[in-house]
């Protein structure tokens, strides 16, 4: 996906790649959208998929780590970018992006004690988001203080 594109992310390649049989693959990728479902939900939750603590509350540690990987992991902001690209001309993963998008902006907004669709909370997301655009470019370590940006959009967490 990193180097080659999303055209080009096919399950015969995948199953290669890992070194298992496309059949295993299949089993629990039926289909290409399943795939990016679950690089989304890597994107999202980082490889440890530590987004949520027990019962479905966000622990703020989790949090702090998934707004890191907005603004600050090339790989995955990288691999978001080249979905976006591809989206453009692909309505059923435009759909999946901006869902994916939708949901992580709701996650937020629960970890800051605000209502889903807050546009402070859309905009410090956003924010983030283009930081992250930055990064990709940028070969100096990161310096943004996400705390910092949240407080300038008036968040504070409960």
């Amino acid at each position: 996906m990193r180097t080659e594109g999303l055209k080009r992310l096919t399950q015969p390649r995948v199953a290669a790649a890992a070194g298992i049989r496309q059949s295993h693959l299949t089993y629990y990728f039926p289909k290409k959208a399943d795939l990016i479902v679950a690089l989304l939900s890597d994107h999202t939750h980082g490889e440890d998929g530590h987004a949520k603590a027990e019962h479905g509350h966000h622990d703020p540690e989790h949090i702090d780590a998934a707004l890191e990987l907005v603004a600050f992991d090339r790989r995955r902001i990288s691999f978001f970018l080249n979905l976006i690209v591809e989206a453009e001309n692909e309505p059923a993963l435009r759909h999946m992006v901006h869902e994916h998008m939708t949901a992580f902006d709701a996650v937020v907004a629960r970890a800051y004690g605000r209502e889903v669709g807050d546009p402070d909370i859309e905009a410090f997301v956003d924010s983030l988001r283009g930081c992250g655009m930055k990064q990709v470019l940028n070969d100096a370590a990161p310096t943004l203080d996400i705390d910092g940006l949240a407080r300038r959009f008036g968040l504070e967490r409960p």
